[in-house]
């Protein structure tokens, strides 16, 4: 590959460190820009990362530097307008940051401004690309644990939309990206989380149908004892933590745990800059891809919506505004915090 990438990122906070560390490993790139509006972050961002030009603005970075690709590394209710504002310039590439928006209104609008300009776009769901996930999966469609029933999982002190997009895309590619089908849940809000700029539910349970037959089922929040992701089969399963728990997996006709070796040495988003490049040059592929974070969006939706409702939801699910902002708003307190 001869050409090389220049780079701008938009947001210089802990994930866009993650981006810019990424980036730097990747040899055609050249991370030349980084906007941010407080300028006092962004100062110590751009020195930390020599990063040569600096904005409080991104619309100017956008207009000036001729970047290949932008990563969007904000909270998730600025993503729209910036994309609203990206593809107006003739990028190769965006990255955005999980999760992809507010609700399937915005992430439809996201979908079509990016198709329409030739972009693409993907979404930080970098777990496709790490070694313990993909070795969860294929022990699990290896046939040693029979056939996949059941996937779990739960994420103690966080909740459906800020983690739960991690887990749910987990979820979805431990299956193939199986379509879901339907979705049934409750959630609590206890007191007034708040993360990035916007309100959060304190406990919730989801239970859904990949059209397959295989259940999903996700609990997050104050009360869930445990970090992890659980691949049930009809005969053993596969347990998946964060990287400071073995991966494990009971297979048939083992009485003791295997614990297989993993490499840990690259980091996910890594992996997925240098597999973007692959989708610019040649269209491959990209497991990050913004059809599977919109896919991811829905469910999150559909188990909002069901908590509004009381009611089972099936998808494709119609409502396009964020139904938590309707749960919300019978408190009269608004999703996003001004």
């Amino acid at each position: 590959m001869d050409k090389r990438f220049r780079v701008g990122i938009i947001g210089c906070g802990d994930i866009g460190r993650g981006h810019a560390r990424a980036y730097r490993r990747v040899e055609p790139i050249d991370l030349v820009a980084a906007a941010d509006i407080n300028p006092a972050a962004l100062d110590t961002y751009c020195a930390e990362f020599e990063i040569p030009a600096k904005y409080t603005d991104y619309n100017q970075m956008l207009e000036r530097e001729k970047l290949d690709i932008v990563s969007v590394c904000t909270w998730p209710q600025t993503h729209v307008a910036i994309v609203r504002d990206a593809v107006r310039h003739p990028l190769r590439a965006i990255y955005c940051e999980k999760p992809l928006c507010m609700s399937l209104g915005e992430a439809d609008e996201i979908v079509a401004l990016t198709r329409e300009a030739g972009i693409p776009t993907i979404v930080g769901h970098q777990r496709r690309y790490v070694d313990r996930w993909i070795k969860a999966k294929e022990i699990a469609h290896s046939g040693a644990i029979g056939e996949i029933v059941r996937l779990e999982a739960a994420c103690e002190k966080w909740d459906i939309f800020q983690w739960g997009t991690h887990w749910i895309d987990m979820l979805r590619y431990y299956n193939n990206d199986q379509p879901v089908d339907w979705a049934f849940a409750q959630v609590d809000r206890r007191w007034d989380r708040i993360r990035f700029g916007h309100r959060l539910e304190t406990e919730c349970i989801a239970l859904f149908g990949f059209r397959n037959g295989v259940r999903g089922y996700v609990e997050t929040g104050d009360h869930v004892a445990g970090f992890y992701n659980r691949i049930i089969g009809t005969e053993g399963i596969v347990e998946v933590n964060q990287p400071n728990v073995p991966l494990r997996a009971r297979v048939k006709g083992e009485r003791d745990w295997l614990v297989p070796p993993l490499d840990e040495t690259r980091h996910g988003i890594q992996t997925a800059i240098e597999r973007l490049l692959d989708t610019i040059e040649t269209g491959a592929p990209h497991r990050m891809s913004l059809d599977s974070a919109r896919a991811t969006q829905e469910v999150i939706m559909a188990i909002y919506q069901s908590a509004l409702t009381g009611r089972l939801v099936e998808l494709p699910l119609a409502v396009k505004e964020s139904p938590f902002a309707a749960l919300l708003a019978r408190a009269g307190i608004p999703l996003v915090v001004s």
